[in-house]
C-alpha cells in the first residue's frame, strides 16, 4: 500500500450518472490485481473529509489507473467536474484480488451489477488466454456502459435494451440454456444481487467469487465499518471487507435468510 500523488488523464461520461477517469499515478509502475481497490481523497479540505473507496477497472501502461464510477454523493460530485491536470491523491492498491483459475480449459463466466461492472473489466482484461461470458445488468439503456469490447450479454430491469430482468435471471437462462457445467463464476455488484448469483451457484455447485460493495471509511480494517457476516467453523465472526476482502468466495459468506 501506498499514499500516491496521481494527475486526472482523462474524465468522461460514459453513461447516465457515470464516468470514466483515468489518473496518472507518480509511481513508475502501479501494481494492481483484479478486485483490488484505492481510496481516493478528491479535494485537499476537510469537505469531504473521508476517502472515498473506488475499484480499479483498468491498467494501462505502468502507471495508469482507470476508475470507473457512479455519480452518488458530494465526492463523486467533485470528481466528475475535475478536468485534465487536477490533482489528487489516492492510497492503494488495497485488498485482495480474484485468484484465477489454474486450468485455462475452463469456462469463465463474469457476473455484474451496474457500478459492479469496474474490477470485473480489469479481471477480463487478464483472463484473455480463457473462454469468458460476460454479463452486465443495469437499470435501463441510459444506464447502460458500452462493453463492446468483452462481448457482454446485457440486462436492464425495464427491458429497454438487452434481456428483459435482472442480470441473475440473465444468468439463470443462459444455464438453462447449456452453459458448461464445470464453470468459475466472478461477481460483483449490489448485495441482494450477490446474495442471488450465490444461491444459484451453490444450486449448480459452481465455483463463485465475489467482491463484496461496502462503505468504507478507513479501508484499513481500523474503523470496523465494512463487516459482513462470516460462515465456516474457522472463520472469525465477522469479515471485514476492506481487509479481509473484498473478494471472497461465495461460501465464506454468510447472505442470511
Amino acid at each position: 500500500m501506498n499514499l500516491l500523488k496521481a494527475l486526472v488523464i482523462a474524465n468522461r461520461p460514459v453513461a447516465k450518472k457515470t464516468y470514466l477517469m483515468e489518473l496518472g499515478v507518480e509511481a513508475k509502475e502501479f501494481q494492481a490485481t483484479p478486485g483490488q481497490f484505492v481510496m481516493i481523497r478528491v479535494t485537499g479540505t476537510t469537505d469531504p473529509l473521508l476517502r472515498r473507496a473506488f475499484s480499479v477497472s483498468l491498467l494501462t501502461k505502468p502507471n495508469i489507473v482507470h476508475i470507473l464510477y457512479r455519480v452518488v454523493g458530494k465526492a463523486t460530485e467533485l470528481m466528475k467536474n475535475m478536468e485534465r491536470g487536477a490533482e489528487l491523491d489516492l492510497l492503494g492498491p488495497l485488498g485482495n484480488g480474484f485468484e484465477l483459475p489454474p486450468d485455462r480449459k475452463k469456462a469463465i463466466v463474469l457476473i455484474g451489477g451496474g457500478i459492479g461492472i469496474a474490477p470485473l473489466l480489469f479481471l477480463a482484461s487478464e483472463l484473455r488466454a480463457w473462454e469468458i461470458k460476460f454479463m452486465a445488468g443495469f437499470g435501463s439503456k441510459e444506464d447502460v456502459v458500452d462493453l463492446d469490447e468483452v462481448q457482454a450479454l446485457l440486462a436492464t430491469e425495464d427491458g429497454s435494451h438487452g434481456y428483459r430482468g435482472s442480470v441473475t435471471g440473465l444468468f439463470e437462462a443462459e444455464l438453462k440454456k447449456g452453459l458448461p457445467r464445470d464453470l468459475e463464476v466472478y461477481s460483483c455488484g449490489p448485495w441482494g444481487m450477490l446474495k442471488t448469483v450465490a444461491r444459484i451457484c451453490k444450486e449448480h455447485d459452481l465455483d463463485c467469487q465475489v467482491s463484496l460493495e461496502s462503505a468504507m471509511a478507513c479501508g484499513l480494517g481500523a474503523c470496523q465499518g465494512c463487516a459482513v457476516k462470516a460462515l465456516g467453523e474457522d472463520a472469525p465472526t465477522y469479515y471485514h471487507v476492506c481487509g479481509h476482502g473484498p473478494v471472497f468466495r461465495a461460501s465464506e459468506i454468510d447472505w442470511g435468510t
